[in-house]
C-alpha cells in the first residue's frame, strides 16, 4: 500500500502562461481596484485645474522657471526662482484684491 493517493486522472486543469499578465476585469476586487485607481487620477485631473502650475526646465545649462495661472489665463518664463516667486506673489494679491 502506498503512503500517497494519487488521482487516477486530473481534472479541470488550466495551462496558465507565466508570461500573460492577468487583466484587472478578470477578478471583481482587481476591476473594483482598476476602477477606483482611474476615478482617483479623474478626480486629481479636475480638481487641479484651477490651481498655479510651476515648472523648471533646462536646455544646455540654462534653467528657465515657468507658471501658469488658470483662473486668470497668464502665464510667465523667467531666469531665476526669485522672478518666478515675485510673479506668484503678485498674481496672489491680485486674484485677493478681486475678490474683496
Amino acid at each position: 500500500m502506498s503512503l500517497f493517493a494519487y488521482p487516477s486522472k486530473p481534472k479541470n486543469l488550466e495551462i496558465i502562461n507565466p508570461h500573460e499578465t492577468p487583466q484587472p476585469w478578470e477578478n471583481p476586487f482587481r476591476r473594483f481596484l482598476f476602477f477606483k485607481k482611474i476615478f482617483q487620477h479623474l478626480l486629481t485631473a479636475l480638481a487641479s485645474r484651477n490651481e498655479l502650475r510651476v515648472w523648471q526646465t533646462s536646455s544646455r545649462g540654462n534653467t528657465q522657471w515657468h507658471a501658469y495661472n488658470p483662473r486668470t489665463d497668464r502665464s510667465i518664463c523667467v531666469a531665476s526662482e526669485a522672478e518666478i516667486r515675485y510673479w506668484i506673489e503678485q498674481s496672489y494679491y491680485q486674484e485677493s484684491s478681486l475678490k474683496n
